[in-house]
């Protein structure tokens, strides 16, 4: 509990914290996310530190010691050191290799689900697509703009005039059955219901309602897009700027490090922008669709990579933080830097490796699923849990690591003098003693 109690609690922090930016957005379905996955990770720590260990004082007796391996083995031992040796040349091929996979995020189409995203089976998603095919003459998704003028009078007529000429107008056509105080109109796009035209549309529209003596709104899909585009676009910069911020004082709290905490939060970044990268190669470019089972929109889910960015970003910094918490602990013991890497990916080289198995386990059962909003999140997710505990724990975290040096707060410093070499008979896969010179 000393050592891996500690890393429980700052593991679960920046967990938590990366779930607290959900709220930033006030937004129903966000704030949901927000607590469930808040109250789940801080649940989950209460267990770890107080019913976890109550269980092992009674279990504890029947559990067999691990296996004693020799200092030195093991294959993420030897893969961290391998990298160590040719660390520049890793980071430098490897970071660029994911920045090259994230390219395709700069291309992205970001648009509210329709029809098309619902199972194959849906018999809505049925009637809409049969809509769409047989009536093609019947356009997109209709502006509908609410103004406050009296239905029928001059200036009304001379407002829906001035509508039926803007640019990008396919067709507008005045509701019936409303009070007469008010005009509502369905101003039709000339291009797909979120396509730039429509939301270029709407943009103009609000602008000329903005000269007018009479109040007008405007509702529709084109509108409710551009909304949560424009709302997402000026609070993601707070979620992002919060969570990367607290994160930067807990790693440091943890580490006593300045260098150690940014290098955590670029690697997540990068390992995050490959995952984005692949979700539009597969699910706007409409790849793998067959193995997948999806048919392709042209565009992905406008929620799912601040989601995605949030969720993976605590889980990647859960493993970090692990990682770091063990290296730190080894780090303490012998003030080696390089052999504290290797040791300390060596020993959490396995758990690591089927804890992320397990989460993209789960998050396969979701891109096994028809919905393809759902399909995007899990392959979303699984895709930024794979890469993040293989490619950059094992290939980034090394070279990174190596090339930073010294850069820890000992905890623990040994007197002077006194060096550490590998061998001991402390307990752990990996063994380190005193000894005097």
């Amino acid at each position: 509990m000393a050592t891996a109690g500690v890393t429980v609690v700052f593991s679960a922090l920046t967990v938590a914290v990366a779930m607290s930016g959900m709220f930033v957005f006030a937004d129903p379905t966000m704030t949901s996310f927000g607590v469930g996955g808040l109250s789940a990770v801080l649940f989950s720590m209460v267990a770890a530190l107080t019913l976890l260990p109550a269980l092992l004082s009674i279990l504890g007796a029947k559990i067999k010691p691990a296996r004693m391996r020799a200092a030195g083995t093991g294959a993420f031992y030897r893969l961290s050191r391998f990298v160590q040796r040719f660390a520049l040349p890793v980071l430098i091929v490897v970071g660029s290799g994911l920045a090259l996979l994230a390219t395709p995020f700069l291309e992205a189409n970001l648009e509210n689900g329709d029809a098309r995203s619902l199972p194959r089976s849906s018999e809505a998603r049925a009637a809409a697509l049969t809509l769409a095919d047989r009536f093609p003459s019947r356009g997109a998704d209709p502006i509908v703009v609410i103004a406050d003028v009296e239905s029928g009078s001059a200036e009304a007529e001379a407002w829906i005039a001035a509508l039926s000429e803007l640019d990008g107008v396919a067709g507008l056509q005045v509701r019936d059955g409303f009070p007469a105080a008010m005009t509502v109109v369905d101003v039709v796009p000339a291009d797909r219901s979120q396509g730039e035209v429509a939301m270029d549309l709407v943009r103009t529209i609000r602008e000329d309602a903005a000269s007018t003596s009479f109040t007008a709104e405007v509702g529709g899909t084109a509108a409710s897009t551009l909304d949560a585009r424009e709302m997402i676009g000026s609070r993601i910069p707070w979620a992002i700027g919060i969570v990367v911020a607290a994160t930067l004082v807990l790693l440091f709290l943890m580490t006593g490090s300045l260098a150690i905490p940014v290098k955590a939060v670029v690697m997540n970044v990068l390992s995050l922008g490959a995952s984005f990268g692949a979700l539009v190669w597969v699910f706007q470019d409409g790849n793998l669709s067959g193995l997948l089972g999806f048919d392709p929109v042209g565009s992905i889910d406008l929620w799912l990579p601040t989601i995605i960015f949030l969720f993976a970003f605590g889980l990647s910094m859960d493993y970090e933080v692990f990682l770091l918490g063990r290296v730190k602990e080894i780090h303490d013991r012998t003030g080696d830097n390089d052999l504290s890497v290797s040791a300390g990916l060596q020993s959490t080289g396995r758990i690591i490796t089927s804890a992320a198995f397990l989460i993209v386990v789960v998050f396969a059962g979701f891109a096994a699923g028809e919905t393809l909003t759902i399909k995007q999140l899990g392959v979303g997710l699984a895709l930024a849990v794979a890469v993040d505990a293989t490619v950059v724990r094992s290939l980034l975290v090394p070279a990174t690591m190596k090339l930073l040096g010294g850069n820890w707060s000992r905890s623990d410093p040994l007197p002077p003098g006194e060096r550490c070499r590998p061998g001991g008979t402390r307990s752990g896969i990996f063994l380190f003693s005193r000894v005097e010179p």
